[in-house]
Parts: structure tokens; C-alpha cells; sequence
């Protein structure tokens, strides 16, 4: 039985391990497209702060660009939410996969430590009834 559940223990780890990666993965990618949307966001603001000064050869602003790009910057934005909204979903699913991982490695190590107790168990009571 205690190979039985050493075997066990060892796949039941490996699984646990890759839904781990997996999370990490997903988690790394929300990370990024966070980031992303940081980083627009920034320029946004920095191209809000060229536009309050006050600068008379603002080729963007002179060609009528600004606009489009804002509107570009909009679409972007949208892009990177919906993206992130997709792999948040895909994060939340991936916890409750390793959250049941992660329970039948506890489960498979409660039942060998349960073993254990129980062959200690039987070994004091062949002594015990040995010594009689």
C-alpha cells in the first residue's frame, strides 16, 4: 500500500507542479498586458502635459494627429482590456484547477502519514505483545 501511495504522491506531485506553471504562466501574462495598459495610460498623460504647454511648433498638433492616435490609443486600450479581462478569467479557472491539485497532494500526504502511524502502531503492538 505505501508504494501504492508513494507512486501516488510522486504523480499527483508532478501535476501539482505543472498547474502551477501554468498559473505562473497566465499570472505572467496578466502582469504584462497590466503593464501595457500602464504604459498607455502614461503616454496619454505625458502627451497631455505637452499639449497644456504652451508651444507654438507642435508638428503632431499642427498636422492634425492627435486625433487619430487618441482614437488609436482608445482601440489600443479597449484591445488590452478585453485581453486582460480574457486571461484574468483564464487565471481564475487555472486557481481552481491547482486549488484541487493541491488538495489531493494533501490528501495522498495525510494518507501516508496516516500509513505510517498505523505500521508504527502495529510494530509497538507486536513488541508489546512480544514481551509478554
Amino acid at each position: 500500500m505505501t508504494t501504492e501511495l508513494a507512486g501516488m504522491a510522486e504523480v499527483t506531485q508532478l501535476i501539482l507542479d505543472a498547474e502551477l506553471a501554468r498559473l505562473r504562466r497566465i499570472s505572467d501574462e496578466v502582469a504584462g498586458l497590466r503593464a501595457a495598459i500602464a504604459d498607455l495610460d502614461r503616454d496619454v498623460r505625458a502627451r497631455a502635459g505637452q499639449l497644456a504647454e504652451p508651444q507654438d511648433a507642435d508638428c503632431a498638433r499642427m498636422a492634425g494627429r492627435d486625433g487619430p492616435w487618441l482614437d488609436w490609443v482608445a482601440a489600443r486600450r479597449r484591445a488590452l482590456m478585453g485581453a486582460l479581462a480574457d486571461a484574468a478569467a483564464r487565471r481564475e479557472a487555472q486557481r481552481v484547477v491547482t486549488r484541487r491539485a493541491f488538495g489531493r497532494v494533501e490528501a495522498i500526504s495525510g494518507l501516508e502519514q496516516l500509513g505510517e502511524a498505523e505500521q508504527k502502531q502495529r510494530a509497538q503492538r507486536r513488541l508489546f505483545t512480544d514481551a509478554r
